[in-house]
């Protein structure tokens, strides 16, 4: 028997392994026809846009991209009525309804004031719809963005009740004069969206800013940004009026999160847009995984979660921004393992720590 048992758990193993091998083979060979495809469909001169049946932005092409980008930053799991005009395509959708058919001519006004013509493409009722529009800048490359996950997302009743992986977050950090939000000022920001519990590639905002004062030596020495290179950059009032429109519907989260938002909030009665973004912060979020007596530095969080910031990027707004948006990725899944799924459960913790943190 112990011979006959040996064979057959050998051959179960075997069977096992080859189904494995097979699985990986199987999904290779997946990913490469969606890699073709993706590049087949990047390159097509029309601009293309996928919505979900409550309207948010599934997938666009680079030829979307630049007809949004007229408008505002382009973004997936946002309001395609952020972007287009709402009237022609809600008439358009109940005339397909009416007449039963899928697809039919378009004509839809961007909030830019221009018009765009084309076809919508309707996947039945509540699977939501294409919208396929004339190209205004034929020769424009970028890669396909979307997430499918999107599609099958439902809307929740509070934030609190929301899960974490169905929030949007846009992650982010300051580069400064300084460590004083009153007297100091920002020279740089850098931010990445996350969705679905994903960074988005391609979904990002970076700038220099223009700080107004002259940038200190030491500071220099940290971030590596002199006098010379924000000179031509864009005042900090125009950068925060952009990154209010990149930042919209999102949460925001920053390593020593008090500190970033300061700046924001500072500016805000300047450029008449208030940043009442829920918030989280890494730091406490850290202590919610690690315990309070762990050290909570962006650095010490990255080596525990085995995330990499190369040593060129840290200290860069991109590159701070880049690896916090990796410790939230990772820390979302440590969330759920632990049972704390929604936005709500989660506050809850922190404010635990928060206290402990304080003391």
């Amino acid at each position: 028997m112990a011979p006959a048992a040996s064979a057959m758990g050998t051959i179960l193993d075997n069977l096992a392994q080859s189904r494995s091998e097979k699985n990986d083979h199987l999904l290779a060979e997946v990913n490469t026809q969606r890699d073709q495809l993706v590049k087949i469909l990047s390159d097509i001169p029309i601009a293309t846009i996928l919505v979900s049946a409550d309207h948010q932005i599934v997938l666009y092409d680079g030829q979307a991209a630049a007809l949004m980008e007229r408008v505002r930053t382009a973004r997936l799991k946002t309001s395609v009525f952020d972007y287009l005009e709402k009237t022609s395509i809600l008439k358009a959708l109940e005339q397909l309804e009416i007449t039963h058919a899928h697809r039919q001519k378009i004509t839809v006004k961007a909030l830019c004031g221009r018009d765009y013509s084309g076809h919508i493409r309707e996947f039945g009722t509540d699977a939501g719809y294409t919208l396929l529009l004339e190209p205004i800048e034929p020769s424009v490359v970028r890669p396909l963005t979307y997430d499918f996950e999107i599609l099958s997302s439902a809307a929740s009743a509070s934030l609190g009740d929301t899960p974490l992986r169905d929030l949007v977050y846009v992650v982010f950090d300051c580069e400064t004069t300084g460590l004083d939000p009153v007297k100091d000022e920002v020279v740089q920001l850098g931010a990445v969206r996350v969705v679905n519990g994903k960074v988005v590639a391609g979904e990002v905002f970076e700038t220099l800013a223009n700080p107004g004062i002259s940038i200190p030596k030491r500071s220099t020495e940290i971030h590596g940004i002199d006098n010379t290179m924000i000179a031509d950059a864009p005042e900090f009032d125009e950068v925060c009026t952009k990154f209010h429109g990149f930042a919209s519907g999102a949460v925001f989260v920053a390593h020593n999160a008090a500190f970033d938002m300061a700046f924001l909030h500072k500016q805000s009665p300047k450029i008449n847009c208030i940043f009442d973004h829920p918030v989280l912060d890494t730091v406490l979020m850290s202590a919610v995984v690690f315990g309070g007596s762990a050290v909570h530095t962006l650095d010490a969080i990255c080596d525990r979660l085995g995330i990499v910031i190369p040593q060129d990027h840290r200290h860069t707004a991109m590159g701070d921004a880049v690896a916090t948006a990796g410790v939230l990725v990772a820390m979302i899944d440590i969330f759920e393992g632990r049972g704390i799924r929604t936005f709500g459960s989660l506050q809850n913790e922190i404010s635990k720590h928060r206290r402990i943190l304080k003391t």
